[in-house]
């Protein structure tokens, strides 16, 4: 009896571990080009931090920690989805919510209905053959609506980088 508890007890854990995993990124400080970090001044770096996405490996949504602000006091996890045609979803409520269109290549303008949620797409550039595309996040609830971050987001990867008039950081492993 004990063995066949213990026996579940490992199936239960490896279970779990299968269920999900987490991948660590490192946004850093760089330079106008996204690139360089040798000109970028030393106080910046205090503002470098790291991101871990949780990855549901059952229906393919995770989530990236710190992503809408970098605190340990709040909820700053962004929750998205990708489907098998590279369309990526955003977690609003209860409901999944088109975020990307990779039909239409774009990101689509989201306004939630709590607190003054809003997504806003701004404009589009490449750097090194990487195409971005750039958008605000405003969540009056948690960040008093305040925002002047853009945020920018490629298909294959993500979020890769968030840019402010004071700095920029960009996902180390990208660049």
């Amino acid at each position: 009896m004990k063995c066949r508890l213990f026996n579940l007890i490992i199936l239960f854990i490896l279970c779990l571990q299968s269920y999900s995993q987490t991948i660590q990124y490192n946004y850093v400080p760089r330079d106008t080009n996204y690139i360089d970090s040798f000109y970028v001044s030393k106080q910046n770096w205090a503002f470098a931090f790291k991101s871990n996405r949780r990855i549901n490996n059952i229906d393919n949504s995770f989530y990236d920690s710190h992503i809408w602000c970098n605190s340990d006091s709040i909820v700053c996890d962004a929750l998205f989805k990708r489907d098998s045609l590279n369309n990526w979803f955003f977690y609003l409520g209860n409901n999944w919510i088109l975020f990307y269109d990779n039909k239409e290549k774009n990101i689509q303008h989201l306004v939630g209905n709590k607190c003054g949620f809003d997504v806003n797409p701004v404009k589009e550039k490449t750097i090194n053959n990487v195409v971005m595309y750039g958008f605000y996040y405003e969540d009056n609830c948690k960040m008093g609506g305040e925002v002047d971050n853009i945020y920018w987001f490629n298909p294959n990867f993500g979020i890769v980088a968030i840019e402010n008039p004071s700095i920029r950081l960009v996902r180390s492993d990208i660049w």
